[in-house]
Parts: C-alpha cells; sequence; structure tokens
C-alpha cells in the first residue's frame, strides 16, 4: 500500500479524538465531585478543534505523499495530465501576474508552452496546495480533486459535507475567539460527537482510499 503509512498516522489521530471522547463520556457519567458541568462542556467545544487537527493532518500529509510519488514516478511533464500541470508550472504563472514583467510577458508564455511540452521528468512541490488557502471545506476538496483529477466523487456521502461544515465553523469560533468553547459544546451531546467522529472516519478514510487508487494506477498521467 503506497499510503499505508499515512493512513495509520490518520487513524492514530482519529484514535487520540476517540480517546478524549471515552474520558468526556467517563466525566459526564461518573458525576465526579471534583469535574464541574462546565469542564465537561469545555472538553465537548475542543472536542472540535483536536477532530479538525486530525482532518487537516490527514489531508496534508496525503497530498504530500502524493507529491512525492508522482515526482519520484520518473513520468515526463508532457504525459502528465493538464490541470497537474497548475501545480508544477506554479512557479512559471506567477510572473504572468506581476506587472513589471509586462515587457517579457510573451516570452514567459512561450517558455510556459515548451514547459508544458517537456520531456522532463515531472516534479511537483510538496508545499503547494491548490486551494485558496482556507479550512478544508467542501469547496477546497473539490478543488484538489478537480486540480489532481482523481475520478472517485469528493465526499462518499453529500450528507458528510454538513458534518465537514460544522467541524470547520465550531473549530474557527473557538480558535478564533468568537465563541466560547464551553457554549459550543453545550450545544452537542456525547452521541452527536460520536456520530461526527464516525463521520470524519469515513471522509478521512476516503481521501486517504483515493489518493492510493489514484497513485497505484497512476491515473496523473493522460
Amino acid at each position: 500500500m503506497i499510503l499505508e503509512q499515512i493512513y495509520e498516522e490518520s487513524t492514530h489521530r482519529l484514535n487520540e479524538v476517540r480517546l478524549l471522547l471515552i474520558m468526556i463520556k467517563s466525566l459526564e457519567n461518573d458525576k465526579h465531585p471534583l469535574v464541574s458541568n462546565h469542564a465537561v462542556q469545555l472538553s465537548k467545544g475542543l472536542f472540535f478543534v483536536h477532530l479538525y487537527g486530525a482532518y487537516e493532518h490527514t489531508i496534508n500529509t496525503t497530498l504530500d505523499q502524493a507529491c512525492r510519488h508522482i515526482s519520484s514516478s520518473s513520468c515526463p511533464v508532457r504525459e502528465i495530465k493538464p490541470r497537474i500541470l497548475s501545480i508544477i508550472l506554479d512557479d512559471k504563472f506567477k510572473p504572468l501576474l506581476n506587472p513589471a514583467t509586462k515587457k517579457d510577458m510573451w516570452k514567459i508564455k512561450g517558455d510556459l508552452m515548451e514547459r508544458s511540452i517537456s520531456t522532463e521528468h515531472a516534479n511537483l512541490s510538496e508545499t503547494i496546495i491548490p486551494t485558496d488557502g482556507k479550512n478544508f471545506r467542501y469547496e477546497q476538496l473539490d478543488s484538489i480533486w478537480k486540480t489532481f483529477c482523481l475520478s472517485t466523487e469528493v465526499l462518499p456521502r453529500m450528507l458528510l459535507r454538513n458534518t465537514i461544515e460544522e467541524i470547520v465553523n465550531n473549530r474557527n469560533a473557538i480558535a478564533h475567539g468568537n465563541e466560547s468553547p464551553i457554549l459550543i459544546g453545550s450545544r452537542n451531546t456525547t452521541s452527536d460527537l460520536e456520530n461526527k467522529l464516525n463521520h470524519m472516519i469515513e471522509v478521512c478514510t476516503h481521501i486517504v482510499m483515493s489518493f492510493e487508487d489514484y497513485l497505484l494506477f497512476q491515473q496523473f498521467r493522460r
């Protein structure tokens, strides 16, 4: 399995989130005199931060390894699918956005076209993530899928899109200080949290396995 280590890391991160959920359930059920209800709600709120972190880590490490694998495949640039060239040629596109390079515009365009049919081996930078740089919502996943030309659906079930949206919104609300984790935690039962965790396990598994098949069958080639 090409992405075996990525899958194991993702599973480990998600298992850590499950341990947090088990702790929250234990605190809630035991009614320990030293643990206030606020502490339980606080933990529920921070659950979203932890879960989003595991999800983001899965995406970042999967993309990193995918780029490394394509770069090591010795595939000529001219044989790479056109949309993926937007990553390979990213450094060539940047001068086109700089007004100072206007006098060299046609040379830059010509160089870009020549590079797109080069017999050089494709080299993808692991630092380029083909999104708008915002948190990973459905729209960002869709951009990744389209840029890499994956053949699978972005999500195995569209219901999962709502879960991702909620995870991102709650994580951002806490991280940016817009809402207290206690307030967010009070809006969720432990059953709610378990459902969200199971949904995100499904999402993360789908991401890794979609790229696994993509790399295995070299679907980055034309």
